[in-house]
């Protein structure tokens, strides 16, 4: 299921992409084996991150983020991989600083899950 919501994040249209995005957020959000898997999964991350800087839609972009900000949450290697990803830090820096409040706030919490006790992401945020 969670493969199946990923590429429709990745091909859907504009209201599917932000549905996938938020099944998402919701699927990872305080659940450590879907977590794991999605972050395991090699394009989930970078969907989402397309997702963010490029969807049409401010609820596909804040669903983007939001699920983002849940696998980093309390999980090493999916910070890592987040915050690896080309672009994504630039991505969650300008939303933090210019969207809609929700959307602003989403990006927040993602950039202080992905900065909690990971020494790496934190260099790599200075860099911005």
């Amino acid at each position: 299921a969670l493969l199946g919501l990923v590429d429709a994040a990745r091909k859907g249209g504009d209201e599917t992409v932000s549905n996938a995005c938020g099944a998402l957020a919701n699927l990872c959000e305080h659940h450590d084996p879907n977590k794991r898997l999605l972050g395991a999964t090699l394009d989930a991350i970078p969907v989402l991150v397309k997702v963010a800087g490029t969807a049409k839609t401010e609820v596909g972009i804040t669903n983007a983020v939001c699920a983002l900000s849940n696998l980093a949450a309390d999980n090493t290697a999916n910070k890592r991989r987040i915050s690896s990803t080309p672009g994504c830090l630039q991505i969650l820096v300008q939303l933090a600083a210019s969207s809609t409040p929700e959307t602003k706030s989403n990006a927040a919490c993602c950039l202080a899950n992905l900065l909690a006790d990971d020494d790496d992401t934190k260099v790599a945020y200075g860099r911005i």
